[in-house]
């Protein structure tokens, strides 16, 4: 059985000390976190209004194709091609900013 004087004998949990550095909130995190994710919706906006432009030119290129207007399947191709460059471009910027 346990006795009076055997509480003596527990271990005692040693005391909690405060922590010896202060915090202090540094608001450039926050700052740059809130840009990052500003940068990233813009982003998503630019790409969204890329991929809908390339969905309408893929209309316009098919429609010169039936008509077999060379010269506008000529000017569409480059629009096209340089689209898809700025598409490619805001991808590798998004996938590099979500990392």
């Amino acid at each position: 059985a346990a006795g009076p004087g055997d509480r003596d004998l527990a271990p005692n949990p040693e005391p909690r000390t405060p922590n010896p550095e202060p915090r202090t909130l540094n608001p450039e995190p926050r700052s740059e976190d809130r840009q990052r994710k500003r940068r990233l919706a813009a982003l998503e906006a630019e790409v969204a209004m890329l991929e809908q432009e390339l969905g309408k030119l893929r209309s316009d290129l098919d429609k010169a194709s039936a008509g077999q207007d060379v010269k506008k399947l000529t000017a569409l191709g480059t629009q096209y091609a340089e689209l898809e460059r700025l598409l490619a471009e805001k991808y590798a910027q998004w996938e590099q900013l979500a990392a």
